[in-house]
């Protein structure tokens, strides 16, 4: 598999094709216990989230897009979601999700690629959450309509969370042909308020994630049971920061009742 195939349906169908665990949507940065860690430290970016925004997800319709093989529904059942959709565009993806949650009538699937045009029938969610997918757009058309639909999906008094690398003025573009497009933070806000929402605040993800910080030792830190995941808490804690390529937060917006 090359470099250039890594953003492509094509690719991800591969990622997910076998194993429904941390194989296809974790960072192959990573071992799977690495991930493991690393999904932790994303439910507790957005349990920050929820408390940022003042909401919790109980009895709420909760509309997960680019959810690959839905590592989130439990966490999202545990707190009291009363529906839960898990959208991508890779087939293989979701058929993990339906086949674990095939008796369960809370969970559904939708394949469905987020820079498509709505038809304005599709259902509306209490919460809208795009985690570490947008970037994978690379046509800037395809991006605004992606970032326009998500917002458009989100019910009145509900909630829209984005997690990606938020550019700043002055930091450099994605470079040319690169896998990943980091776009500007004015510009996802932009969109976001044209279509109606309010930008609440950022929520760091963490620090010592997506790099191989200890360098040789990196492999050994990952397999000493849950510590990765508690120097990363201290690291935050102690306020420090990724490098700015690698600065993942969670864009918190809501829609105003009225």
């Amino acid at each position: 598999m090359t470099t250039s195939k890594y953003t492509t349906r094509d690719d991800w169908e591969r990622r997910y094709s076998g194993s429904a665990g941390l194989h296809g949507p974790g960072t192959r940065a990573h071992s799977v216990n690495g991930n493991r860690q690393f999904y932790r430290t994303k439910r507790d970016a957005l349990d920050r989230c929820l408390a940022l925004a003042q909401q919790t997800f109980q009895g709420k319709r909760i509309l997960d897009i680019g959810g690959g093989s839905g590592q989130f529904i439990d966490y999202y059942l545990n707190r009291g979601a009363s529906r839960v959709v898990v959208s991508d565009y890779a087939e293989s993806a979701l058929r993990h999700v339906q086949q674990q949650y095939a008796n369960d009538d809370r969970i559904g699937t939708w394949h469905w690629d987020a820079t498509s045009t709505l038809t304005g029938q599709e259902e509306q969610f209490d919460f809208v959450l795009a985690m570490e997918m947008i970037f994978l757009i690379s046509d800037d058309d395809g991006f605004a309509r992606a970032v326009g639909n998500l917002a458009d999906f989100v019910l009145p008094n509900g909630c829209l969370l984005i997690s990606d690398v938020f550019l700043e003025e002055g930091d450099p573009p994605s470079p040319e042909g690169a896998t990943a497009k980091r776009r500007k933070r004015t510009l996802f806000e932009r969109i976001i308020t044209e279509h109606g929402l309010k930008i609440v605040g950022y929520v760091p993800q963490s620090v010592l994630y997506n790099r191989h910080v200890f360098r040789r030792l990196q492999g050994v830190v990952e397999r000493c049971g849950n510590l990765l995941y508690w120097l990363d808490r201290l690291a935050m804690a102690f306020n420090m920061h990724p490098p700015a390529d690698l600065r993942v937060e969670y864009l918190v917006a809501t829609r105003p009742s009225g």
